[in-house]
């Protein structure tokens, strides 16, 4: 084992979202393609992206927002949900270069006429976080006809208000994230080891390996990776130290790996 081939393979497994990072899945694939469909439909004014935390709604979202100029939208991003009523209208005014001057009713009438003339799509990530205030507004603005909004957020939270009868009874669709399953966190490791010329690590990591870390990260995306930092980080460290025991998946590596991400509390 090359002495910076942990370290390295550590680096490979940062917690980052960024589009590129993005994995495709069974359940993200499909996730993607009926959005997809539905984005293209131009017909369904408010979609949910339902799923646990760490099941990949924000690489989905980062992916979007990569992807749908492409595809002749414009995506309008917002990762950053505290916000009142008015803010939002400002906001939504500032991102298609209208000024923000006039009262609240007059601006997002301007905006209805603005909004309603080209394609686009209004995307909260985090959108849990939102106020009921902001949500009940982002209903009504759909309810013109003129924005479309794709609500990323934690399935309970959206369970929770897509029960509620304002919200029931409108245009929606529901789409949603789910986990990996072993073969494709084998999958995943493999790709990503090729991909950085890691190709010692590969037969390390064998389906008895894979069938722990599916245990630990219960197939949640973020704490697959971060395991897998913590792990690898865990095994340079011990190969610095000339401790070969540890310096290899091993079950007090796992362990301690489960400590430091929380994933034994999960």
């Amino acid at each position: 084992m090359s002495d910076k081939a942990f370290d390295r393979a550590a680096e490979l497994f940062l917690d980052k979202v960024v589009a590129e990072e993005y994995f495709s899945t069974r359940s993200s694939e499909r996730a993607r393609r009926i959005l997809d469909r539905l984005i293209q439909e131009n017909q369904t004014p408010l979609i949910f992206l339902l799923g646990e935390p760490g099941s990949g709604k924000t690489q989905m979202v980062k992916l979007l927002e990569k992807e749908l100029p492409q595809k002749g939208r414009v995506p309008i991003l917002f990762d950053d949900p505290f916000c009142d009523r008015s803010t939002l209208l400002q906001k939504l005014a500032q991102k298609v270069g209208i000024e923000t001057d006039a009262n609240d009713e007059r601006l997002k009438q301007r905006l209805c006429r603005v909004y309603g003339e080209y394609p686009h799509l209004i995307i909260f990530d985090e959108a849990q976080l939102l106020t009921f205030e902001v949500l009940e507004f982002i209903r009504i603005l759909s309810d013109t006809g003129e924005f479309r909004f794709l609500l990323a957020m934690h399935r309970k939270e959206g369970e929770a208000i897509l029960a509620k009868p304002h919200f029931r009874s409108r245009p929606h669709r529901v789409v949603e994230t789910g986990m990996l399953d072993e073969e494709e966190i084998l999958h995943y490791l493999q790709l990503k080891f090729r991909e950085a010329g890691l190709h010692e690590l590969i037969d390390l990591m064998d389906r008895h390996q894979i069938k722990k870390l599916h245990r630990l990260s219960r197939g949640n995306f973020r704490m697959t990776k971060r395991l897998l930092h913590a792990a690898f980080s865990l095994m340079h460290e011990a190969q610095e130290r000339d401790m070969p025991r540890y310096a290899k998946p091993c079950d007090t590596i796992w362990c301690m790996a489960a400590i430091q991400t929380g994933a034994e509390d999960a």
